[in-house]
């Protein structure tokens, strides 16, 4: 029964989850939004696309009227200067603008190789001119699992305030 008890608790730790999300003040569902690449700051290569994809992915699921968003950037260059660009750009076509940052997508160095992801979420309100949101995670997960499903769960609970 010990046993059972220790594998239970070294069990629930190792699928650990940080948490940090603002409350959203007002939100209009029917204005049109979009998702920018994030900005990648992992090591790992296009972590910035997949973030933006699973994000859009979340946003349908939810029924919102997502914009494309088109950029001649590669996914791993995204910057501070091309969000702030974008968001120029795109100011008067959306409401909303979804961006933020890729921190961490890897695999833990050891014999479990573990999944970890770290993500900042942003929404910039394009009529008032700020950001109205933010959100914050990280998460890892039990070995043979993998980063992009540690993300898409981060993802599905840093964003349950967006109704």
């Amino acid at each position: 029964m010990k046993k059972f008890i220790l594998l239970s608790a070294i069990a629930l730790i190792s699928c650990s989850t940080f948490k940090n999300i603002s409350k959203i003040s007002q939100f209009n569902r029917s204005e049109k939004v979009a998702v920018l690449p994030f900005v990648n700051n992992a090591e790992t290569p296009m972590s910035g696309l997949k973030v933006k994809n699973m994000i859009e992915n979340e946003l349908y699921y939810k029924n919102l009227n997502v914009a494309a968003f088109e950029s001649s950037k590669n996914g791993d260059s995204f910057s501070e200067k091309d969000i702030s660009d974008s968001i120029q750009a795109m100011n008067d076509k959306v409401g909303y603008i979804f961006y933020g940052y890729v921190n961490e997508w890897r695999y833990k160095a050891g014999i479990d190789a573990e999944p970890a992801v770290s993500i900042t979420i942003n929404l910039y309100d394009t009529k008032n001119h700020k950001v109205i949101w933010s959100a914050s995670g990280s998460k890892n997960m039990s070995s043979y699992k993998s980063t992009s499903l540690a993300a898409q769960k981060l993802i599905k609970r840093l964003m349950t305030h967006i109704k």
